[in-house]
């Protein structure tokens, strides 16, 4: 398997504290909130005032029991609306990983911050959120390099091919035939 398979384990900072998870977050999807509304001039052209355009990004941490504690922490900082520095491949080698300045829009306040827990892994959990930006569109994509892509068959010589597929690193490879 490729060195580039799933690599987003996020890091967070907020306030004097920081949050490094274990496990890498599900696969975002991207989207967008508008506010405001179209006008209409006395000659009939439309014309928007724009009041906020926010570009969401939703995922779900994925994390353990242990780490509970700290993530509940992360909640109760971003729930007050501050904004906070995403690392979203906290463990990047490199000397300036890519950070981004972001705020909470779920779990909203007034929410309750209730955890999925797994069925099969008692100890393993998932809470989905949503981050906003309002500065530029989310540029990046989830699946990076190999992943996604098929390789040349495995053997010609069975009279069928059977390409494998690259999935993330916390799936096991499937084989097509």
């Amino acid at each position: 398997m490729p060195d580039t398979a799933l690599q987003w384990i996020p890091r967070f900072e907020f306030g004097d504290s920081s949050l490094q998870l274990t496990y890498p977050v599900t696969r975002w999807d991207p989207g967008a909130r508008t506010e405001g509304r179209v006008l209409t001039s006395a000659v009939g052209a439309l014309g928007p005032a724009l009041r906020l355009r926010k570009y969401l990004l939703s995922f779900a941490l994925r994390f353990t029991e242990d780490e509970w504690p700290s993530v509940i922490d992360f909640i109760v900082f971003a729930q007050t609306g501050a904004a906070f520095t995403w690392f979203p491949n906290g463990q990047d080698l490199l000397a300036a990983p890519a950070s981004i300045a972001v705020y909470l829009e779920e779990p909203r306040l007034a929410t309750v911050v209730r955890p999925q827990r797994d069925q099969a892994l008692l100890w393993f959990m998932t809470l989905p959120i949503v981050l906003s930006r309002m500065d530029a569109p989310w540029n990046f994509e989830y699946f990076r390099g190999e992943l996604g892509s098929v390789s040349p068959p495995v053997s010609s010589d069975a009279g069928y091919y059977a390409p494998t597929y690259y999935a993330p690193r916390y799936y096991s490879p499937r084989y097509y035939g």
